[in-house]
């Protein structure tokens, strides 16, 4: 990851504030108190607030704390220092907190459950970029941060992904993907894909489960057909796919082509419309060696 001039000050002001001892962390808290109400640096979230806050910045640090927490207090004067200075960069980096201990915050916890939010990983300091990747680190501690910030910023942490385990056995006419592994089976495999994104308590999803079934077992003859199926609400959805609600179809062939899915939802529409759109293995072979043929042909 290419670091700016302007990403490295603010990692070394990032590391000036929180590398400040105890006796600085406390008068950091003593000037917090003194300030005018609403003055606090640190962006506090909640349930409502949340997502409209990650759209607006394109870069925030989210530490979610529980107020009984005593890692929690002793990280917080460190923490609101450095959202003071950090506020004065352009462009600044956001410091936000939510209480994952309010009960208004549940929802807001179960949305984002594969952050493990559990009480004894407070406190946890969640990063989420322009790009919707996401960086966490749980039971952080005020000495951890910097060493972990700059692992971020040398492009040395790996985003996290909410996922499921890839399935050991996978023989079922539908077939089971997850985050982990729907692009080796979706983009990589080399077949026609058609992907449904569901979650297990939609009425529409589980109406076209035995739709999918019944379709998937009529071309399980055709090897280079997949019908497959992703839990959206246990899986991070590639950012390839855009699934606004459930149920949503993606149609992917081995060129690469992808489109939504929004014919008939019936096992023969879906048979037919995989039959005319499909693309054969040799297929995507056959167009580049067109497409070398007629460069040839311009050359002379």
């Amino acid at each position: 990851m290419t670091i700016s001039k302007v990403w490295i000050s603010l990692l070394l002001a990032l590391a000036v504030v929180l590398s400040a001892p105890a006796a600085r962390a406390e008068e950091a808290a003593e000037e917090g108190s003194e300030a005018a109400p609403g003055a606090e640096a640190v962006l506090t979230l909640d349930a409502d607030s949340f997502d409209e806050a990650v759209a607006k910045h394109p870069f925030m640090v989210v530490e979610f704390y529980a107020p009984w927490c005593g890692h929690c207090k002793k990280l917080a004067p460190e923490y609101e220092k450095a959202a003071q200075e950090l506020s004065k960069h352009d462009p600044p980096i956001v410091l936000a907190k939510v209480d994952a201990n309010d009960d208004k915050n549940r929802p807001l916890a179960t949305k984002y459950e594969y952050f493990g939010l559990k009480e004894d990983q407070v406190p946890l300091i969640l990063i989420q970029d322009g790009n919707s990747k996401k960086f966490l680190k749980s039971q952080v501690e005020p000495d951890q941060i910097v060493s972990w910030l700059k692992e971020y910023f040398d492009g040395k942490l790996p985003p996290f992904r909410k996922s499921e385990p890839i399935p050991e056995v996978n023989n079922e006419p539908v077939k089971v993907v997850v985050a982990d592994n729907v692009h080796d089976v979706v983009f990589k495999s080399g077949k026609n894909v058609l992907v449904e994104f569901y979650a297990p308590w939609c009425g529409h999803c589980k109406k076209l489960a035995p739709i999918l079934e019944e379709a998937a077992k009529a071309l399980q003859n055709d090897e280079d057909v997949v019908i497959a199926k992703m839990d959206a609400t246990a899986n991070d959805v590639p950012i390839e796919f855009d699934v606004q609600g459930y149920p949503t179809m993606y149609f992917v062939t081995p060129s690469g082509k992808m489109v939504s899915y929004d014919s008939g939802r019936t096992a023969d529409e879906i048979v037919d419309y995989i039959k005319k759109n499909k693309e054969t293995a040799s297929q995507p072979t056959e167009k580049a060696d067109l497409g070398a043929a007629e460069s040839v042909k311009d050359e002379l």
